[in-house]
């Protein structure tokens, strides 16, 4: 079977066209999950109490009853949640008694941190 040149250039023209498209559509997909990539990731986000689960507000307001202090920021993530309480006068120092740390034991933390001006608990 021969090919005459002009069908041979036409086959070769094809598939470099159909090459062409292939490399095309992988770098638009590529592009498209990196930017699903890039919005997906996201360790944490500040957000409001009012639109937690009643179960989670339960549990913050557990752990301010022993903390004291008035609610600061929250965020919810991956790694769970972020509350803040800052120190207000009747709760000047971040010392927490036998009582307290109970208390705060109770209600399943997993962390706690002190710092100056307040203290951050992760649920």
């Amino acid at each position: 079977m021969k090919i005459r040149k002009s069908e041979l250039k036409e086959m070769i023209r094809e598939v470099l066209e159909e090459k062409n498209w292939i490399k095309g559509a992988i770098k638009k997909r590529c592009k498209e999950n990196q930017m699903k990539l890039k919005q997906t990731i996201t360790e944490a986000e500040e957000v409001e109490f009012d639109s937690l689960d009643s179960k989670q507000q339960n549990q913050i307001k557990a752990v301010h009853k022993h903390i004291g202090g008035k609610r600061g920021y929250i965020f919810d993530g991956v790694h769970g949640l972020i509350v803040n309480f800052e120190k207000t006068a009747g709760h000047p120092s971040g010392r927490l008694n036998v009582n307290q740390l109970k208390g705060l034991i109770k209600n399943k933390i997993r962390w706690i941190e002190s710092k100056k001006d307040s203290i951050t608990v992760g649920l």
